[in-house]
């Protein structure tokens, strides 16, 4: 790395390009994962998570917005890893709107995202 690209953890905050959230969700119905941001979309790099009982979840863009994947069967106590990628899985599609998690059955949901806040169109 050349020392314009080097990293230290003392600047994580400001040179760092991931962020992170925890999901916590007690209940059914649509949760906020990530705020909006004003001039930002989420895209997300990689998610973990753990259902309590069967059920679905879906990963929207906004609380009545668009669904940004499938719907996803979770068995009890069951849940899923996606990786990182480099290019994120999945992205909300307009500046100043939130990731919503709409969940069906499961009485809790647990686990986190990493994300990053890009102009929209920027890969």
């Amino acid at each position: 790395m050349t020392a314009s690209t080097q990293f230290s953890f003392a600047s994580r905050e400001t040179d760092w390009p991931f962020k992170f959230a925890d999901i916590i969700v007690t209940g059914t119905g649509d949760t906020t994962i990530v705020a909006a941001t004003a001039a930002s979309v989420v895209r997300v790099v990689s998610v973990w998570l753990v259902a309590n009982i069967a059920g679905t979840i879906v990963f929207q863009d906004g609380t009545t917005g668009d669904d940004l994947t499938g719907i996803i069967n979770l068995p009890a106590n069951g849940g899923f890893v996606l990786p990182y990628s480099p290019v994120g899985w999945f992205e909300t599609q307009t500046v100043n709107t939130e990731l919503n998690m709409a969940v069906t059955t499961c009485t809790s949901v647990d686990g986190g995202i990493v994300y990053q806040l890009v102009e929209p169109g920027i890969t």
